[in-house]
């Protein structure tokens, strides 16, 4: 992960670093849960950890959304990671720049769950394959490359 930070490829979404902070109160908004033998679950939490991430807490609902809707596991952890440095600069419990950083959500699960089902169904997204949703998500021709890095990093330790 340092070497992703050091080659400076996080891309700041462009608003005041307000850490996110997770209550007791977030809980999964859906009943799939995430199996705690699932080894994708250790791997995005030492991910997580080694950012010094608040998300690591809720590794469990990155998965469980993903599996839910048809995403690749490393999505949603790495969309945080490059819009809010893994929720440490997230503003209104977003941690993914939705709407160009203009969404809030009730929680950072509450949000996990928008984006992922967004990207699975929303006209924009639907029947699109990971490049053409990274496009679509944000324009800027680096992005694709830059997600897909941090994708790369959540599994590159096993």
């Amino acid at each position: 992960m340092k070497k992703f930070i050091q080659q400076g490829l996080i891309m700041a979404a462009g608003f005041i670093a307000i850490p996110a902070s997770l209550s007791q109160a977030e809980q999964p908004v859906h009943s799939n849960e995430c199996r705690q033998d699932d080894p994708r679950l250790e791997s995005l939490r030492r991910f997580f950890r080694n950012m010094h991430s608040p998300l690591e807490k809720l590794a469990s609902v990155f998965l469980s959304e993903a599996d839910e809707h048809k995403l690749d596991w490393r999505l949603l952890p790495s969309l945080s990671v490059v819009e809010s440095t893994a929720g440490r600069a997230a503003h209104g419990n977003n941690v993914f720049g939705w709407n160009n950083g203009k969404s809030t959500f009730r929680s950072i699960t509450e949000g996990i769950h928008v984006v992922a089902t967004s990207l699975e169904s929303s006209p924009i997204y639907r029947n699109k394959g990971l490049i053409q949703k990274l496009q679509t998500y944000n324009r800027n021709p680096k992005y694709v490359s830059t997600v897909q890095t941090a994708m790369r990093q959540i599994d590159a330790d096993e």
